[in-house]
């Protein structure tokens, strides 16, 4: 071979050689090849504060060193996903720099079937990544509220970019048991072994949370082997807990169940399929071990999704449509039982419980919808009732849920602003008050409605979902006792204290009092003695559709209560 020749060849490889240097720097910070004993023997690139004076000094450490000791099994569990199948995706890991401080990497990494024993690590630490993610513990498992997040997030990626994705659900039997009965340092090691095993399996390294005591979500891929998983998780368990005495047979302690969800959703649209998925997932939250069996766990996450969609699809049509009707229940003042406004509740046909169709319209997001339609419909009835004269006040029922939303706000603003200045006849009942997370926000937002003319009422006060410091932080017209209190105050005196409590709060902040579920002459005697000043229930009139007829026909209308009016212009 000539020498031209060899050159042009060796340019050739140079070159090529180059292209992949490049390709490899263009996606990570430093370049790293490791032993399958964990040491660093060759490093290249920025050091990104693992070491001082270049990343050539980090050859011959041990890779471990540089993660924190929390993450130490899963480094341990990428390494062998490694070996086993001979590239891992980006993962999230944990390191340690030369300073002590913790720095958040992407690794990703590949294994050469012509240098068995070695890893191929590429290292990334973009800005955006150095921060504690919000539900991130100590084991590096997300917490309910942000595993639903993250798997609706992976769910929608995997859709518009055709990737095949899966979650799987693990029961662990006997997990609270060992957390009532073994030290904290033996959890502890319980838990980081288990983290390390669903970390490593998932989408990213921070694709696993835990859902609830013993029950754990886990994104990713369809490669991943949901089975091998389970079998580790149990093995882990298992190798913890107490042996029978020798000799004695007992009942094999840590079985782990498992079920997996793909992300194949049908026809559904992608909003209508993330719902569907965030109420699978609390679906399986909340219910007990015990009502799940090997038979349901083998067929339960398709029917599961498939109703959950089934659901979904149905509530849709009903807002669509509007299958409901409203009626109406007055709410009357306690010393001169005059109708001071109504209250608009929904009923819906076919439905056995409404509050259960409002709760899973809640909780797979619909409830925005639902509200918006309801308070066209009762602006709708304000402008029949006006025809002939007659301008009742209505309560229209709001979830907190949809007044977190800014675009729900914005078009609920534009829905009502139709009133003017009768915007006095509309009033809001803030219902889920449990739910609010920024409550100066959802102050804003109140006062908001409050200065084009709408009074605000709180719903449920007493009952545990709306506090005494949700009354304070709030600035609204009314607030609502709990029906239940108001039952149970008449035999429990620590009851009657605590309303008598919210009786005086709500007037030191200038905020009136409706009691509901008044049915008994001594239920309205008993909150008129404690200065309630509104009241509402069967003693004073039943929900109905028909209420114009009732109360509109004459300025002082008599019910079947003797003294009810009903007074308007």
């Amino acid at each position: 071979m000539s020498e031209k020749k060899k050159s042009g060849g060796d340019s050739f490889l140079r070159e090529e050689r180059d292209k992949f240097v490049a390709f490899s720097f263009a996606g990570a910070h430093l370049l790293v090849e490791v032993t399958s004993a964990g040491k660093v023997v060759f490093s290249s690139g920025a050091s990104c504060g693992l070491c001082k004076n270049g990343a050539e000094k980090l050859i011959g450490k041990s890779f471990k060193d540089m993660v924190i000791k929390d993450d130490h099994g899963y480094v341990g569990e990428l390494f062998g996903r490694l070996e086993k199948s001979g590239r891992i995706e980006q993962a999230r890991l944990r390191m340690l720099s030369c300073s002590g401080k913790t720095i958040y990497a992407l690794m990703g990494g590949i294994s050469l079937p012509s240098k068995p024993g070695h890893h191929f690590l590429s290292l990334s630490m973009p800005p955006q990544l150095q921060h504690k993610e919000k539900g991130d513990d100590s084991s590096g498992l997300l917490d309910n509220e942000t595993f639903t997040a993250t798997a609706t997030e992976r769910m929608q990626a995997a859709s518009r970019m055709n990737f095949d994705h899966n979650l799987t659900f693990f029961m662990l039997d006997g997990l609270a048991e060992l957390s009532k009965q073994a030290e904290p340092e033996k959890i502890e090691k319980v838990m980081s072994e288990l983290s390390a095993v669903l970390r490593a399996s998932s989408i990213g390294g921070d694709s696993a949370g835990i859902l609830e005591e013993g029950k754990f979500g886990l994104v990713h891929d369809s490669d991943v082997d949901s089975e091998e998983v389970r079998k580790r998780i149990e093995k882990i368990l298992q190798s913890h807990m107490e042996k029978p005495e020798k000799g004695k047979k007992g009942k094999k302690k840590g079985k782990t169940k498992s079920f997996t969800l793909d992300f194949e959703m049908g026809d559904l649209s992608e909003m209508d399929a993330t719902k569907a998925l965030v109420y699978s997932i609390r679906k399986f939250s909340d219910e007990e071990a015990s009502d799940f069996d090997i038979d349901s766990l083998s067929s339960g996450a398709k029917v599961l999704l498939e109703e959950t969609s089934k659901r979904v699809e149905k509530v849709r049509a009903t807002i669509a449509e509007r299958d409901f009707d409203l009626v109406f229940q007055p709410i009357v003042g306690i010393d001169g039982e005059k109708v001071h406004h109504f209250e608009a509740l929904t009923r819906l046909v076919g439905v056995a419980s409404p509050q259960d169709f409002i709760t899973f319209t809640e909780e797979v997001g619909l409830i925005e919808d639902f509200d918006l339609t309801v308070a066209q419909m009762v602006l709708e009835d304000l402008e029949n009732h006006a025809k002939i004269g007659w301008h009742p006040c209505i309560a229209l029922n709001l979830s907190a849920r949809s007044l977190a939303s800014d675009i729900f706000v914005d078009q609920l603003i534009e829905t009502v602003k139709t009133l003017g200045e009768k915007a006095d006849q509309l009033m809001f009942e803030v219902t889920e008050t449990h739910a609010i997370t920024d409550m100066e926000r959802m102050n804003g937002v109140l006062q908001k409605f409050r200065d084009m003319g709408h009074t605000i009422a709180l719903d449920d006060m007493g009952s545990g979902t709306t506090t005494l410091s949700t009354l304070r932080e709030l600035q609204v017209d009314y607030a609502k006792l709990d029906g239940q209190l108001i039952r149970d105050a008449a035999a429990d005196e620590r009851t009657m204290a605590l309303m008598r409590s919210i009786v005086n709060l709500s007037k030191g902040l200038d905020i009136k009092i409706i009691a509901e579920q008044i049915e008994t002459e001594e239920q309205a005697k008993m909150i008129r003695k404690l200065g309630v000043e509104f009241g509402q229930g069967y003693l004073y009139g039943r929900p109905a559709r028909d209420f114009r007829d009732r109360y509109a026909n004459t300025k002082k209308h008599t019910t079947k209560r003797r003294g009810l009016r009903a007074d308007w212009g």
